[in-house]
């Protein structure tokens, strides 16, 4: 009996959260249910790392062998607002897409495999950087559930696009970590299509200040001497 009114009472809560979350709309839905994400960038000519710190982590499917996950630590509200012109925010957005999905045994984890590509925006009070890259993902499970996470094999990338104002302080690097997205398609879109709209019309290529190991995240200003 006490099993029976224990279920009772997680359905009711999984309800009325769910309904708080659809009655918000996307921000609401986004970081429910344990959604989690941990990329490291690395710049191969200093050593500095960067870690952002992901509170939204989604994703959608095309096939078990296609999917887009998105990353963010940036309000959700405000990426899919299409007139914020988000000129006071700083933050990340990060698209992964895996564009097949290795079979166990069959496909090499080697520098040389390669089944995803990711763009990574920087936002830091009106610049805005894009890193791109391609490299190799392991993904923990096939993507259409709704939970869909994998590890990302060290994804070589280099800055391709700026703002006039934003230093590329990485230079070239690398991506590894990884992740335990939700599936959301709505959200997944909304943060899609504002990192397209970011990628539109950017310069090329981000210009070169490296960041140090003690310096701050990439995009802001060196400190005046």
């Amino acid at each position: 009996m006490n099993q029976v009114f224990s279920r009772v009472r997680m359905l009711v809560g999984s309800a009325a959260v769910a309904a708080a979350a659809l009655a918000g709309g996307c921000t609401q839905m986004l970081g429910f249910g344990g959604s989690s994400g941990s990329l490291v960038s690395e710049s191969l000519e200093t050593g500095a790392t960067y870690r952002p710190t992901f509170e939204t982590v989604v994703y959608r499917f095309t096939d078990g062998d296609e999917a887009d996950v998105l990353l963010t630590d940036i309000p959700v509200n405000r990426l899919a607002d299409p007139a914020d012109t988000l000129a006071d925010v700083s933050g990340n957005l990060v698209h992964i897409r895996m564009f097949f999905r290795p079979e166990a045994g069959a496909t090499p984890v080697d520098t040389t495999a390669c089944n995803s590509t990711v763009r990574h925006a920087v936002l830091s009070s009106g610049a805005v950087g894009i890193y791109a890259g391609a490299g190799f993902m392991t993904p923990w499970r096939t993507p259409g559930g709704e939970r869909f996470g994998a590890t990302v094999h060290s994804v070589s990338m280099r800055a391709i696009r700026r703002t006039a104002d934003f230093a590329d302080r990485l230079g070239p690097g690398r991506i590894t970590g990884s992740f335990n997205a939700a599936l959301d398609e709505r959200a997944a879109n909304a943060l899609l299509d504002r990192l397209t709209r970011l990628d539109t019309g950017l310069e090329r290529p981000a210009k070169r200040q490296l960041l140090q190991r003690t310096e701050p995240e990439p995009g802001t200003k060196p400190a005046e001497r």
